[in-house]
């Protein structure tokens, strides 16, 4: 059943740049785990900032998405080829805006050449991938917006928990 998802793209795949780990998570339609791990990286300080440099970003994608790829054919012997969508999420500062019809409305990164983080990440990071436009199927998408409703509520959560002495 797994191994049918995987084929036919019924899968979501999430990556997370964290502050010392970049993470990957792939789950299928029914938010079930398939297979996730992590790449350490570390920052930087460079003309007063933290920051992290491209070329780790670059090395760390790559590295985890093939880490992932490589686990998931040990487990299913099926290749990722395809997912129904990605998340990307950078630390606790980052966000993508949307507006009533979920479009994007600014590009999340750009980079010194001005390209979106969608083109950075098809041209640098997925580009040797065999990769397939799937249109969002009306599961997913609902998927999607009940995981940001839990999301918002462990939010909501934290905040208590914020006024709460030890």
């Amino acid at each position: 059943m797994i191994k049918n998802k995987i084929c036919t793209g019924n899968t979501f795949l999430g990556i997370e740049l964290g502050s010392t780990r970049i993470k990957a998570s792939l789950i299928d339609d029914t938010y079930t785990p398939i297979a996730s791990g992590s790449f350490e990286w570390e920052n930087s300080f460079e003309d007063g900032y933290w920051t992290y440099s491209l070329e780790s970003i670059h090395k760390g994608i790559q590295a985890r998405f093939q880490n992932l790829s490589k686990k998931i054919y040990k487990e299913f012997d099926v290749h990722l080829e395809k997912v129904c969508a990605i998340g990307v999420s950078a630390m606790m500062h980052g966000y993508l805006a949307f507006d009533k019809d979920d479009n994007l409305l600014a590009a999340f990164m750009m980079n010194s050449d001005d390209i979106s983080l969608g083109e950075w990440l098809n041209e640098r990071v997925f580009a040797k991938m065999k990769n397939t436009v799937v249109k969002p199927n009306e599961n997913g998408v609902n998927g999607f917006k009940k995981y940001l409703e839990r999301y918002k509520l462990a939010l909501d959560a934290e905040k208590k928990l914020e006024n709460v002495s030890c």
